[in-house]
């Protein structure tokens, strides 16, 4: 089995994430780029870089990129073509991701002290992004069913984001906090 992982220059600085599956048997799937633009009192544009090419068709990838001191991360893969990404920069953050599914995406992304996020996904199809910047953060990210994105932002210190997602809807939900001591829960039956 071939895994190619391409375009990490510094993971601190990624900016874009784009997937594509390939195998000798022309299997192809391509995963738009993730591109948020809202405008609050801030304007958040996220859009993440990422190339990946694994064999059809029962890989999953899990890769967690450290850089810090006392940072803890997890990832537990159960299923088919899921693909999880963990970048932690700072001290003391913790993480953790778990695919039970078919063809999920995590990524999470945490830069700073004493941040914590988990997602965990027992669906199909699903997507989730996390990611954190300050101190104290807590984003956590639950999607039980099918077709369902789910995109967390937090700036700040002391923030709480948390995102639950049981029904197969095409559920779509969106947090974006950018100060200190912010909570947000959103639950979608």
């Amino acid at each position: 089995m071939k895994k190619l992982l391409r375009g990490f220059s510094s993971l601190a600085g990624i900016t874009a994430l784009s997937l594509i599956f390939t195998q000798p048997t022309l299997a192809y799937l391509q995963i738009p780029d993730l591109a948020v633009d809202l405008n609050f009192d801030v304007d958040v544009t996220v859009d993440v870089n990422i190339d990946l090419e694994l064999p059809l068709p029962s890989s999953s990838i899990g890769m967690i990129s450290q850089e810090g001191r006392e940072n803890t991360g997890e990832i537990i893969q159960q299923g088919l073509h899921n693909i999880a990404f963990m970048a932690q920069v700072g001290t003391l953050n913790e993480a953790y991701q778990t695919q039970m599914g078919t063809r999920n995406l995590a990524y999470l992304y945490q830069e700073g002290q004493n941040n914590y996020a988990s997602q965990y996904q027992a669906g199909d199809n699903n997507q989730a992004f996390a990611i954190q910047r300050g101190e104290g953060n807590t984003a956590i990210q639950e999607q039980l069913s099918s077709n369902n994105f789910a995109f967390i932002y937090q700036n700040g210190v002391g923030n709480y984001a948390e995102q639950h997602q049981a029904g197969s809807g095409n559920y779509k939900s969106v947090i974006i906090q950018e100060g200190n001591g912010l909570r947000a829960v959103i639950y979608q039956p």
